[in-house]
Formats: C-alpha cells, structure tokens, sequence
C-alpha cells in the first residue's frame, strides 16, 4: 500500500545504524523504475514472484537478500505484516547480512 510512514520502532532501528528513514514512505513499484537497476534485492519470496510475475523484463535481476549472501534463500519478515517487536532483530540482521554479502551485492549491482 503506498504511502504508508516507517513504524515507529523501524525508524528507532535504523537510527541506531546512524540511517535517517523518518521521511520515506512506501510506494509501488513500477516498471519504470526497475528498468533502472542492475540488482533488486527483496527480503521475501512472495516479493520476488510478485516482481517476476508482474516484470518478467526484471527475472534475471531480482533475487532474495539471502540467497545473494547466503546462498540459501530464505524470508526475511516484513516488519509492515510482522510483529513490530521483531524491528531491532530484523535491522541487526539486515545489518550482518549486508556487511557479510556487501562485495558481492556489489558486484552484481556493477559497482565498482
């Protein structure tokens, strides 16, 4: 649903990772925009076959977080859906994950 703010807790999360996400809101994604990236990174399957479903131009670009860096795919929960309890562990988590994966999200985001 777009438009929606952070939850609270998120927005604490992420302020102990020094990351500022008070003014992002959700919004849908569109072809148009993912026309601009190399990578598309998502957290749960039911993200991925909706992306692949809906874009099949993006198939070959869209992949869950853990099976980037972990080889493994596995969900990551949605704090939006989930338990808002889970926030602080969700962002340690996201935080290891990116740290562990970071050269090769990088390399297949064609970062150099």
């Amino acid at each position: 649903m777009p438009g929606l703010p952070p939850l609270p807790i998120a927005i604490q999360a992420a302020h102990q990772y020094g990351l500022n996400i008070d003014d992002h809101i959700t919004r849908l994604v569109s072809a148009a925009e993912l026309s601009q990236y190399d990578l598309i990174l998502v957290m749960e399957t039911g993200h991925k076959e909706a992306i692949e479903s809906e874009f099949p131009f993006v198939r070959n670009r869209v992949f869950l977080l853990s099976e980037v860096v972990d080889g493994i795919p596995y969900n990551i929960l949605d704090p939006l859906v989930n338990d808002e309890s889970i926030s602080q562990e969700l962002a340690n988590e996201l935080c290891a994950l990116i740290q562990r994966g970071y050269q090769v999200i990088c390399q297949l985001a064609e970062i150099t």
